[in-house]
């Protein structure tokens, strides 16, 4: 009888190790247990951001139905395409989740901001100087959230151009100093992935000298998050 339990044992445990899953010598964690799979490279970010204009009339109408965003996106679109509204800006930067990151597409203008008085017939010297950047800057700070579903997004983009050069003082004390003119926002959202989302309005200075018709029109400006492919 005892023989019999024996061997009833030993059959059981030989059962058990045959139905268990055998372990992968070449696998880091050595179990044989399922594992979710890690992820395949680094988690970047690549944001897009656009600016539309369009007819004042037109943007407040589209404002008053009440569009989702991504409808509002999608209209804009279409307008581009039928050529009643125009697409003013498009830049695509990424990053790592926490990172910041910095794109620009500009000229440094560098010009005098103290001067020397004139001595005699001698003009005025400049004695310092300050740099601005004419063009377009984009700084972004994205921050992933569970799932890679929801982006927590800081950014701040900033389109400056240079209209003209404006003369100061008289005689040899004329100096030439530049004029700008700036569009800036400068904001953190909570953003869904994969869907374009309204940023904010970023018109154009009412009395613009680089486009007359500014008080007219309207500037929509949108970004959109998605994971970048490697």
């Amino acid at each position: 009888m005892k023989i019999h339990s024996l061997l009833a044992g030993v059959l059981a445990t030989t059962i058990l190790h045959a139905q268990e899953k055998p372990a992968d010598p070449f696998r880091e964690n050595n179990t044989g247990e399922n594992v979710a799979p890690e992820k395949s490279g680094p988690t970047n970010i690549s944001i897009c951001w656009e600016t539309f204009s369009l007819p004042m009339a037109t943007a407040a109408q589209l404002q008053r139905e009440q569009l989702p965003d991504f409808e509002l996106y999608a209209r804009l679109v279409s307008a581009v395409e039928k050529q009643t509204a125009r697409q003013e800006a498009f830049t695509l930067l990424r990053a790592k989740s926490g990172q910041k990151a910095v794109s620009e597409s500009i000229s440094e203008d560098i010009y005098p901001t103290e001067y020397e008085p004139p001595v005699d017939s001698d003009p005025a010297t400049p004695v310092a100087f300050e740099t601005r950047n004419a063009g377009m800057t984009l700084e972004i700070e994205p921050i992933l959230g569970k799932e890679d579903k929801i982006l927590d997004l800081r950014l701040a983009p900033e389109v400056v151009t240079q209209v003209r050069r404006s003369a100061w003082g008289q005689g040899t004390a004329t100096t030439q100093m530049p004029v700008f003119e700036t569009q800036r926002t400068n904001t953190t959202a909570i953003l869904r992935m994969d869907q374009p989302y309204l940023v904010s309005t970023i018109n154009r200075p009412p009395n613009s000298e680089a486009d007359p018709d500014a008080a007219n029109r309207v500037w929509f400006a949108f970004v959109t998050a998605t994971l970048a492919k490697p």
